[in-house]
């Protein structure tokens, strides 16, 4: 706050005029809304005589905010392990409660998206609201798991997906994280080359030539007539 001028002379009769500027910083304490205020007036010739005015100061909004990145950025998940998890920290750095919206969403449209937001007993599908006061963070869980399973295949699909997040209140532009989910099927390369091994060895086994009869005579020396065995 500065008062120009803080301190000035009168005669009797005279007027003045002092102007009072208040500046609020830009900061998260700094509240948003109405302040109540007096601007108080005293002479050391007029010692006990006070002479106050009531003014409201009314702090605006401002609006900020911002994103870590995804902990862990890429994971696997399996038959076995249904659903990777995201942890993704938000805060605002704004100085009024703000509404944010979170959305996830990946380029083949082949995920789920879950939001775990605290106080919520059920997870939030695909997208979510929040509300958070100034300098507020918050740890986010994002539960992610492909819509679709496949139960043979000759290697894992790839998902690319993206968390944004946008305020519903100021101008500020969304802002957004990518990550990376590999989904593995329940019978992978391995499991293949290993059963064609062993559908070759069987077939090698049930089809195998037979030996050739080995002959052998009870005499060398046969004679003429004589029966040989």
């Amino acid at each position: 706050m500065t008062i120009t001028p803080a301190r000035f002379n009168l005669n009797e009769g005279a007027q003045a005029t002092a102007s009072i500027a208040f500046t609020p910083p830009r900061r998260t304490d700094s509240r948003a809304g109405p302040y109540p205020l007096a601007v108080v007036i005293t002479s050391p010739n007029y010692p006990g005589h006070v002479s106050r005015l009531a003014a409201t100061l009314h702090v605006e909004p401002y609006y900020e905010f911002s994103v870590g990145e995804l902990s862990p950025k890429q994971q696997t998940v399996s038959w076995f392990r249904r659903v990777g998890q995201v942890t993704w920290p938000i805060r605002n750095l704004g100085n009024s409660n703000t509404p944010f919206r979170l959305e996830g969403e990946d380029d083949e449209k082949g995920c789920r998206f879950e939001f775990q937001l605290p106080g919520e007993e059920a997870p939030l599908v695909r997208q979510a609201e929040v509300r958070l006061d100034p300098d507020e963070a918050l740890s986010l869980e994002v539960l992610i798991s492909p819509v679709k399973r496949r139960l043979v295949a000759l290697r894992s699909r790839r998902f690319t997906f993206t968390l944004t997040v946008s305020m519903l209140e100021g101008s500020q532009t969304p802002r957004s994280v990518m990550g990376r989910l590999k989904a593995t099927p329940l019978f992978g390369p391995w499991f293949l080359l290993l059963m064609l091994v062993g559908l070759a060895l069987l077939t090698a086994f049930f089809f195998r030539p037979a030996a050739e009869p080995v002959l052998q005579a009870d005499t060398t020396t046969p004679q003429v007539n004589q029966e040989i065995t």
